[in-house]
């Protein structure tokens, strides 16, 4: 997606069925069909290079919609059936909920039926179980077995106490048996001394690091952002 001569090629001979951003439909602004970012091609290659990534981005670059896609991708192609995916948003219930309700909206576009109407917060896809958690109840995520991967989003945004509990959490995966599993954690800057600064200062870090700032929301034939909307928000 991120080579467009080569990708309108694979497009026409599958005939759409070239990559999960147009299997799934690609995502829609002021009525026009969005392609990939550069940007999340940076992304996506630090994914399959590095078993714990660190994303500080600007707010609405458009990190949240990729990782819609690229679990929904791993679910598909890359996981097994009794595998887990585990989604810590918060602080509320309700956070976490429309974060499942996006998951489920984007897979029903094109499959419709898969996912029951309920407010459950676990959906299954291609038999890989997904589940999402409330910051305040990331207890119930200790002791499970085959997570595979591990989403943490806008972490900078759960109490100071739940940001240590949920890295406590999420960290006690790496290297436990039948799981390892892949950590991210994703989040636009909140106060000082989060925990996303945290992680940003530490020496020898755990993690793989990415700053996606405003700009990077400029590039592409269409951008996520424009001039004028950086210009208010600089106001």
């Amino acid at each position: 997606s991120w080579h467009p001569q080569k990708h309108e090629h694979r497009y026409r001979a599958s005939k759409g069925n070239c990559c999960i951003w147009h299997i799934l439909g690609p995502e829609t602004k002021d009525g026009h069909d969005m392609s990939m970012l550069p940007y999340q091609s940076v992304l996506y290659k630090a994914l399959q290079e590095n078993k714990r990534i660190w994303i500080k981005k600007a707010r609405g670059i458009g990190i949240t919609t990729f990782f819609l896609y690229y679990i929904s991708w791993l679910c598909l192609t890359q996981l097994q059936p009794g595998d887990r995916v585990c989604c810590v948003v918060g602080p509320r219930l309700e956070a976490a909920q429309d974060w499942l309700d996006r998951f489920k909206a984007l897979i029903s576009r094109k499959y419709p039926g898969l996912f029951d109407k309920d407010k459950s917060t676990i959906a299954m896809l291609n038999k890989v179980k997904l589940e999402i958690f409330p910051s305040h109840h990331i207890s119930a995520m200790r002791g499970m077995d085959r997570v595979r991967f591990i989403m943490v989003d806008e972490a900078d945004y759960f109490p100071p106490g739940q940001q240590k509990e949920v890295r406590a959490v999420v960290e006690g995966y790496i290297g436990k048996p039948n799981s390892d599993s892949q950590i991210v954690f994703s989040s636009t800057p909140a106060a000082p001394q989060g925990l996303m600064q945290q992680i940003e200062l530490e020496q020898n870090s755990l993690y793989y690091k990415c700053f996606f700032t405003y700009e990077y929301g400029l590039e592409g034939p269409q951008p996520i952002y424009s001039i004028e909307q950086i210009r208010q928000a600089e106001r």
